[in-house]
């Protein structure tokens, strides 16, 4: 299934880009340059933190 545009979302990929992303963050990088690095936005970052502060890594990767 797609998305509006009819592209099909690679969620391994999304996944990954996740976990790496909260591993940088865990190493000290600030969240302007994770964001930077892996073409998200820094509100992104933020979600995928606040979803791991509420939940756990569970509720970021389900």
């Amino acid at each position: 299934m797609g998305n509006i545009a009819g592209v099909k979302r690679d969620f391994k990929a999304l996944e990954k880009r996740r976990l790496k992303g909260l591993k940088l963050r865990r190493e000290g990088m600030p969240r302007s340059e994770v964001a930077r690095r892996l073409g998200v936005s820094r509100h992104a970052v933020r979600q995928w933190e606040k979803q791991v502060e509420e939940g756990g890594e569970e509720a970021v990767f389900g």
